[in-house]
Parts: C-alpha cells; structure tokens; sequence
C-alpha cells in the first residue's frame, strides 16, 4: 500500500496519505474538504545537490543523469 501525497485546493494544505484503494476519495488534514490532487514529486538520486529538467546533479560529477 503506497503513501501519496496530496495539495488541498480550498486551503492549500499538502499532506500524505496512506492509500488502501485507489478509488477511495482523499479528504483534507485540516479542513476536511474532498477538493485535493495527487502531487508528484521528483525523486531524488544520492548524493543529488539541485534538480533540473534534465534530472539530478550528482555531488561528484555535476552533470545531469550520470
């Protein structure tokens, strides 16, 4: 079972939740609205120091990707 996280749009509250199903709908931490959407994060590599589009800088190398 995946955690996801979530940005309410009545209130601006981010937060995670622990998904059972994927159709149950996602309420609110704080003002219990229904009004929420995934958030994507990007997914860091060790030792990454900055992301860009073209992925993470690796602390050793300073290139994207390597």
């Amino acid at each position: 079972m995946p955690f996801y996280e979530y940005r309410c749009a009545d209130c601006g509250t981010e937060f995670s939740r622990l998904v059972f199903r994927a159709e149950d709908p996602a309420e609110c931490t704080k003002c219990s609205g229904t009004n929420v959407e995934r958030v994507e994060h990007v997914k860091h590599s060790a030792g990454c120091v900055c992301c860009t589009p073209k992925g993470c800088f690796p602390s050793s190398s300073g290139t994207p990707g390597e």
